[in-house]
């Protein structure tokens, strides 16, 4: 009999596709390589999680590693209008399946456009619907004041700060929010 976390992998692989209407999300592939970078490369965009991609080859490598390898709950946001990736958000399930993390990134040139608030919005209900999960939880830098009013607006509440690190920071403070189901 499949674990609990067997289970959400399981109804991750079997929805591995979704249709808003206005953007697709979908797994992130090579042929995205170019948008990818585009985001990926932006230093300002980025200036919360990772130090920015120096060039294409960087960003193929970075993809591969962090998408390709392991596609299931990560989706490339495209854009219907100009059939373009311009983000990508992830649904990160823990082995115990108590808690569900919820990431998320836009290009710059399509920020404040409601766009991560479309989809995040949408994966989040999925997660919390269709998902077996305690909690779906967004961890966000305390500085990043877009992020914390996107999960605010979409109903997550703070429920604890901490010292956490990153790509970019040895150390900064971090802050959690969370759904319930």
């Amino acid at each position: 009999m499949a674990t609990l976390y067997q289970q959400n992998l399981i109804q991750l692989a079997r929805n591995q596709k979704f249709e808003l209407p206005k953007f697709y999300l979908r797994p992130i592939t090579i042929a995205d390589l170019v948008d990818y970078h585009e985001l990926t490369a932006n230093d300002e965009a980025l200036k919360y999680d990772y130090p920015a991609h120096q060039n294409l080859e960087e960003s193929l490598s970075m993809m591969v590693k962090w998408h390709l390898a392991q596609p299931l709950g990560k989706y490339g946001i495209i854009l219907k209008s100009e059939n373009k990736l311009v983000g990508n958000v992830s649904l990160s399930i823990s082995e115990d399946c108590g808690i569900c993390r919820i990431g998320y990134a836009v290009s710059p040139n399509y920020q404040r456009r409601g766009i991560a608030f479309d989809c995040v919005g949408f994966l989040s209900g999925y997660a919390l619907t269709q998902l077996q999960i305690e909690r779906l939880q967004g961890d966000v830098h305390e500085e990043n004041r877009g992020s914390i009013a996107l999960l605010e607006k979409l109903g997550f509440e703070k429920i604890a700060e901490e010292t956490a690190s990153s790509l970019r920071y040895e150390s900064f403070n971090q802050l959690n929010y969370a759904k319930y189901s």
